[in-house]
């Protein structure tokens, strides 16, 4: 997000831009949730700064995890997959072409929007967030690279549960970038603390 919003400097559409991008990349695990808690901390400061309103920020980025909801491990997919009684990466292949045609509207959106906020004084000006400068793990970048890769590696060659494989991707993320498990406690407890109580209601309630 740091790398993209120094590309961006400060321009509306560029900032826009950082928001599909992110909402993209953040949405690949198929958990709306997450999305938001990835992309709207990062860039709601950015954005008062820039005096672009959150809902520009929130409209782009749920347009783009509407579109993004169609990966084969989304709930969205899995529950069309079950209902068809078919195999939910076929299913995905044949969404793809509309799910192609739905990020170029993404971006037209951002494009649209961009100029709507430049209108209402939207503008430049250099923010440098010391907070979240703290958190950065420049020196692990390429350990935080491989491990995406060997996720989605597995995700797509192996039989494995996708559950297992984002937990386990998940454990050794914390575990190599916050040896501390204080934190860890405190980064699940900043980005997840919603996801986590939801996630220990549902497994209550499966072993009730």
């Amino acid at each position: 997000v740091k790398k993209l919003i120094k590309i961006a400097n400060g321009r509306v559409l560029g900032i826009l831009l950082v928001v599909v991008l992110v909402s993209i990349l953040g949405h690949l695990d198929g958990n709306s949730p997450t999305t938001y808690l990835i992309v709207i901390p990062a860039m709601a400061p950015l954005c008062k700064k820039l005096n672009i309103r959150i809902s520009t920020i929130m409209m782009v980025c749920t347009a783009t995890i509407t579109v993004m909801n169609l990966v084969p491990w989304g709930g969205v997919l899995n529950r069309q997959s079950i209902t068809l009684a078919m195999d939910s990466n076929e299913l995905w292949h044949m969404y793809l072409p509309l799910q192609i045609c739905g990020l170029v509207c993404c971006v037209g959106l951002a494009v649209i929007m961009a100029r709507v906020e430049v209108k209402r004084g939207a503008g430049k000006i250099d923010v440098v967030d010391e907070a979240a400068a703290k958190l950065l793990r420049p020196k692990l970048l390429w350990y935080n690279v491989l491990l995406t890769v060997v996720v989605f590696v597995l995700l797509f060659t192996t039989k494995l549960p996708n559950y297992f494989i984002f937990m386990l991707g998940c454990v050794f993320a914390l575990v190599v970038n916050f040896p501390d498990p204080k934190e860890q406690e405190a980064r699940l407890a900043a980005h997840a603390p919603k996801a986590i109580s939801l996630v220990a209601t549902v497994l209550a309630a499966g072993v009730m």
